[in-house]
């Protein structure tokens, strides 16, 4: 996940990366352990994983698999 991060972070914002990075970031969220601190952890992994959704472009958002990413990232989010 660190060269997604330093890629998008130098401005590669592709589909695939910031893609790759959502669902890393997704992923990361859901090993978490279910205690306060596991929780937080959660929370910020997923709002990180919305970050490269919503700066995709208006064509890319209405593609399923990033549809799909955004639903399985809002449902977790309001879990917790």
């Amino acid at each position: 996940m660190q060269d997604l991060q330093t890629a998008y972070a130098k401005g590669d914002h592709t589909l695939d990366v910031g893609w790759d990075l959502a669902g890393s970031h997704y992923a990361s969220a859901l090993t978490q352990p279910d205690d306060p601190a596991g929780r937080e952890k959660r929370a910020a992994a997923l709002r990180q994983a919305i970050a490269p959704l919503d700066e995709s472009t208006d064509e890319a958002k209405q593609l399923s698999e990033a549809r799909e990413l955004r639903r399985l990232i809002d449902e977790e989010l309001v879990k917790h």
